[in-house]
């Protein structure tokens, strides 16, 4: 009985190569017709490599008699396609693209999609793939094999695109949406199953069951948030305002890694680990509007007279105005955080806390805890000293990514200094401030901030902090609860200063910008943390 499953089994072995041979030649350039007309170019491309792998193996009841088989797989070792075929001499490019479109069509996992691009096992392989690389040219694909790389002639960089709950990545038509939220993006209804049930299970509050009708509400201020008056605004605060497409707009205004501006989009020349060590030498001010930050001409304050006063400026449209600055400059990416924090001072700081009084202090002592880039940016908080020249600042940054070589460094600018201290807030003692500030916080996603918070709840210290989209500071507002703390995070404003550049999220749509959002902490009368 063995001896005729064997024989079988070889029997069948063999029928299946006559059949392939006999397709190759009467049908080949009927099935490449076919192929050809499917409209591979139009599937969506997973950012993943395809390995086509060619292997010979000796059929069962010889001892020479060999047949290749020809398999496709990803690099995660996930199976799409395999045949089998008499040998490489016999193998044709024709055979290969069949199977390779096989793969892409109708994969045995996943949906129809094409990879990013094409590899194989062996030169032999590789030079059969080279031989069709014009059929290649018309599905786009790029193919290589050690060193030698072959790229169509009208290859792109697509946009990727990546599932929120396994985090593939690909071209945005291989992905759907929530339905309801609109928010979330998920590669298949399995992974959107997973989301909506709860990545952890037993809580609520990671599934997007919980989150998605906040997320609705989230997406209504989307147009708000992008209502600014800069030029540049409709590229600069769409959904799509990818890295690559911040970089050649900053390479366009000419600031691309110079000085403070190398922290958007860092390159890998100036991939920065620590802050607050950028000197003069740093600074080649390209833009006309960075030279004169805190340091006007004379003509300048002669415009100034008859302009908008101070008190009038509440939003970038009035303070370019006031400035004289051209609404095609990009200076508001940096200046965001001086003058987030000249609308705290102008603004909200007596609406929220009116223990200050109906004057506040003319000698104010700002500490900027979690600081991080903002510790080069000195000469951007000299700006400060023309916007409230009747103050006396004291700003004192904080944070654990400030370099040791710059802890302590202290600078001095008119009515304000600027000094430097590496470490948690909580940390240190000394004279306690007025306010503090936290940039683009993320108060729910770190567990050092509840030393921090405890602090500020002890001291009772007014506190603001900013945060890049709504989900961030819900985020917060919901830890800070769970900690039972006694402290309260406030419902979230728009601030008017947030940065005019939308931050790309490559596994959802939610609208988020630097500084987008400010709220402030309130306390109740408990002594400490449970």
């Amino acid at each position: 009985m063995l001896r005729m499953k064997v024989w079988v089994a070889y029997f069948c072995h063999c029928l299946l190569l006559e059949i392939q041979r006999f397709w190759k030649m009467e049908y080949e350039d009927e099935i490449m017709t076919s192929v050809s007309e499917s409209n591979i170019s139009q599937l969506p491309i997973q950012d993943i490599l395809w390995i086509l792998h060619a292997e010979k193996t000796i059929l069962e009841d010889s001892e020479e008699e060999t047949a290749l088989i020809l398999s496709i797989q990803d690099e995660r070792g996930l199976q799409l396609t395999s045949a089998v075929f008499e040998s490489m001499l016999s193998l044709e490019f024709s055979s290969i693209f069949y199977l390779l479109s096989e793969a892409m069509l109708h994969p045995l996992k996943g949906k129809s999609r094409k990879p990013r691009c094409l590899t194989c096992n062996s030169a032999d392989l590789f030079q059969r793939l080279k031989s069709g690389h014009s059929k290649l040219d018309e599905i786009c694909l790029p193919i290589f094999y050690g060193s030698d790389v072959v790229v169509p002639a009208r290859s792109q960089t697509p946009l990727f695109y990546q599932c929120s709950t396994c985090h593939i990545r690909a071209t945005p038509d291989y992905f759907q949406t929530c339905n309801q939220c609109k928010s979330v993006r998920y590669c298949s209804e399995k992974c959107q199953l997973i989301d909506l049930n709860g990545l952890v299970p037993g809580d609520p509050k990671s599934s997007h069951q919980e989150w998605c009708l906040k997320m609705q509400t989230y997406q209504e201020v989307t147009d708000t948030l992008a209502d600014l008056p800069f030029n540049y605004n409709k590229e600069t605060t769409s959904q799509d305002f990818t890295p690559k497409k911040y970089q050649e707009f900053l390479v366009l205004h000419g600031v691309y890694n110079i000085g403070v501006w190398r922290y958007e989009c860092p390159s890998k020349q100036f991939s920065v680990w620590e802050y607050g060590e950028l000197t003069e030498v740093d600074f080649p001010f390209v833009l006309v509007e960075e030279r004169e930050l805190g340091c006007p001409s004379g003509l300048k304050q002669l415009q100034h007279a008859q302009q908008t006063e101070i008190g009038d400026i509440a939003n970038w449209f009035s303070y370019y105005k006031w400035r004289s600055f051209s609404l095609d400059s990009p200076i508001a990416i940096l200046l965001t955080y001086p003058l987030t924090l000249f609308y705290i001072i102008t603004s909200c700081l007596q609406l929220h806390y009116p223990n200050f009084g109906i004057e506040l202090p003319k000698q104010l002592v700002v500490h900027v805890i979690g600081a991080e880039k903002e510790a080069d940016m000195f000469h951007y908080f000299k700006e400060l000293t023309y916007l409230l020249p009747s103050y006396l600042l004291e700003i004192h940054l904080y944070g654990k990514k400030i370099s040791r070589k710059a802890n302590g460094w202290k600078k001095l600018a008119d009515n304000m200094s600027f000094q430097l201290h590496r470490g948690h807030w909580h940390n240190f003692s000394g004279e306690t401030p007025h306010f503090v500030i936290g940039f683009n916080a993320g108060l729910g996603a770190y567990k050092s901030w509840t030393d921090t918070l405890k602090r500020l709840h002890k001291e009772n210290i007014a506190a603001y902090f900013t945060e890049f989209c709504q989900h961030s500071h819900d985020w917060s507002a919901m830890s800070l609860k769970k900690l039972k703390s006694g402290i309260r995070l406030t419902a979230p404003i728009i601030n008017p200063f947030r940065s005019p550049v939308r931050m790309f999220s490559d596994e959802n749509c939610l609208p988020s910008y630097s500084n987008a959002f400010l709220s402030h902490l309130e306390y109740e009368n408990i002594d400490d943390f449970e």
